[in-house]
């Protein structure tokens, strides 16, 4: 956080560099936030999941739950798929997986979308990929997933009398 002549705060900018693998071309390269660890929301890659009832935590963060043998999760569509594809950290899988989860269940945020798939299936499926600030993931193509539910649009209000 910077502080401006005013004395008001301001967020930083987040410089967007290319990764680690600087011959790739610029549709091949995976472009990530440079943003310092203590400004980022995301939990980093040291961070490990830790079940506490039937919330999944990482890095203090609440990042998914277990409940009747599924594992729930809500995300972005806008924001936090890759390539199309929704990710899961390696840790978080192996925590749901000993917690009885056998099922994965996400919930678009925006739309209100529901998809589902199994989670033995969701491994056989997905991509490995490494974060290089957030660490080791899998992730699986949400055509791969069963749209449960379409999204519910939001409610509109009518005039008041």
């Amino acid at each position: 956080m910077q502080i401006t002549a005013k004395r008001t705060p301001t967020a930083t900018q987040p410089r967007v560099t290319v990764g680690p693998n600087h011959s790739a071309s610029a549709s091949e390269a995976h472009a990530y936030s440079s943003t310092p660890a203590e400004n980022r929301k995301a939990p980093g890659a040291d961070a490990r999941a830790i079940l506490r009832g039937e919330l999944i935590y990482r890095g203090g963060r609440h990042v998914a739950s277990v409940r009747g043998g599924e594992l729930r999760r809500n995300f972005d569509g806008s924001s936090e798929l890759l390539r199309g594809s929704l990710l899961f950290h390696d840790d978080v899988l192996g925590l749901a997986a000993s917690a009885g989860a056998t099922v994965i269940v996400a919930t678009e945020r925006e739309s209100g979308e529901v998809y589902r798939i199994g989670l033995a299936d969701f491994i056989r499926q997905s991509w490995p990929y490494t974060h290089p600030t957030f660490g080791a993931q899998h992730g699986a193509d949400l055509s791969r997933f069963e749209r449960v539910r379409e999204g519910v649009p939001e409610a509109v209000q009518g005039a008041l009398w």
